[in-house]
């Protein structure tokens, strides 16, 4: 009978974990990557509103398989793997300050979408979560997690860019949106000290609505908490743009070390798009649980 009570409970928290997601009525996902699947593509989840796939790329440019070994994602379960970024010769970019003769620039691999995608188009709130785990040093020299640009890169198409800052262990906060009012780019910056962890799995989120800008932070047992808030205009144009994580399309700004479970949320209305705090919280939770 014990037994039995025992399985009924596991059941129960299972359960209640698979109905721990973000409510439709809240934001629209756009875009999810969990890197579980073995090969040189890395496909968006199937319940995910874009079926958008990424080519797994050495600083070369060819096709490799990067997911890491069973048991490399965030929960540590077989089944769970994630983005292996390991073989970048370093973090984001070159520092000044290294002892010389020093590189000229870092390199790495990518995980980048071959073609442009419309969904960052129009975006008035917006979420961008994930997780990451450097390989023993702190995230720094805008190591690009997340990148959106278009083809060229040029002034006034839309740009949403997240990477490490030049301060180590800090997130740094690139947007660029064309205006009505003037023809150069608005940019924004926001810079949070919360990140400095090493050697284990950290969550980060990103959220914009009316204007402002928070960042959150957690790992796989401490829950999701406001890192920092930041005020600027975040809204996106209506430009198509390119996807890439762990690096630039170049690619010379890498991050060196795993990514994991990367989500896009988004939406034309002003709140919309952005998730609450206990929105962010379910998600870490069935992150952390491998579910």
């Amino acid at each position: 009978m014990k037994k039995t009570r025992c399985q009924s409970l596991r059941f129960l928290t299972v359960s209640t974990l698979l109905c721990l997601c973000p409510s439709s009525s809240h934001a629209e996902k756009l875009l999810e990557f969990r890197f579980n699947k073995p090969g040189t593509f890395a496909p968006s989840s199937p319940d995910a509103l874009s079926p958008l796939v990424l080519s797994l790329k050495n600083p070369e440019g060819n096709l490799v398989d990067l997911h890491g070994q069973k048991g490399s994602g965030v929960s540590g379960k077989s089944g769970d793997r994630a983005f292996d970024c390991t073989s970048a010769t370093g973090m984001g970019k070159v520092s000044d300050k290294l002892p010389q003769p020093a590189p000229a620039t870092y390199i790495g691999p990518v995980a980048i979408a071959e073609d442009e995608t419309s969904l960052l188009s129009g975006l008035k709130s917006y979420t961008i979560q994930g997780w990451f785990k450097t390989d023993g040093s702190v995230i720094t020299g805008v190591a690009r997690l997340v990148h959106f640009a278009n083809a060229q890169d040029s002034a006034g198409k839309t740009v949403i860019d997240l990477a490490g800052n030049l301060n180590g262990g800090t997130l740094f906060l690139g947007i660029t949106t064309p205006t009505a009012t003037r023809k150069e780019p608005v940019d924004t910056k926001a810079f949070y000290n919360a990140y400095d962890m090493v050697n284990q799995w950290v969550f980060f989120a990103l959220t914009y609505r009316k204007n402002e800008f928070s960042f959150y932070v957690g790992d796989a047992v401490n829950t999701a908490a406001l890192a920092g808030v930041s005020k600027g205009d975040g809204a996106t144009g209506d430009v198509p743009t390119i996807l890439s994580i762990g690096n630039t399309q170049t690619p010379k700004r890498p991050f060196k070390g795993w990514i994991d479970n990367i989500r896009i949320y988004g939406s034309a209305d002003e709140e919309k798009g952005a998730l609450s705090i206990s929105d962010l919280e379910m998600l870490r939770k069935l992150d952390a649980s491998g579910l």
